[in-house]
């Protein structure tokens, strides 16, 4: 899916298509609140809206300035980080950001260099992550929590029905 805010690449019609900044966006799976939020990406003061997951963009070599953020809750810039980053001609640079259940800290932020991953080789570039494990994680203890709340309710109505005899 090519996003509205892509058609104005950064990039020369001849350039390598590996030649970009990937960025990844995940959280811890138990603040699985953030599902809600969707983080915002600035490349040299351009901010894309994505879901969480991974994002290739194609630019040019040169220097670029990654922030990375979600508004939450009143907080504009939730877990705000940056870094200044270099990409080279014919490389893909990753940038990770990974939000920690902390909210009103800084999200940890790392740069790697490498060769574009698979997961954004398909046609609009992007991997939105997956939403099944942390569904999971919320969706298991809500179960357990209501069979509980079931057996409470269902022992205390066989007390009351056996008190009757």
């Amino acid at each position: 899916m090519q996003h509205e805010d892509d058609e104005q690449r950064d990039e020369d019609p001849g350039d390598d298509e590996d030649t970009g900044l990937e960025v990844s966006t995940a959280f811890f799976p138990m603040a699985w609140i953030l599902l809600l939020c969707t983080p915002r990406i600035g490349i040299n003061g351009r901010v894309r809206q994505r879901p969480w997951g991974t994002y290739f963009f194609p630019v040019r070599p040169g220097v670029y300035e990654v922030e990375v953020w979600f508004p939450y809750l009143w907080y504009q810039k939730c877990g705000f980080n940056s870094r200044e980053v270099e990409v080279y001609a014919g490389e893909t640079t990753r940038v990770s950001f990974y939000m920690w259940p902390w909210m009103f800290i800084p999200a940890s932020m790392k740069v790697s260099h490498g060769q574009r991953s698979a997961a954004t080789l398909n046609e609009s570039g992007s991997s939105p992550m997956s939403k099944l494990p942390i569904l999971l994680i919320v969706a298991i203890p809500l179960a357990l929590l209501f069979l509980m709340f079931a057996c409470c309710i269902g022992i205390n109505i066989l007390a009351a029905t056996a008190g009757r005899r």
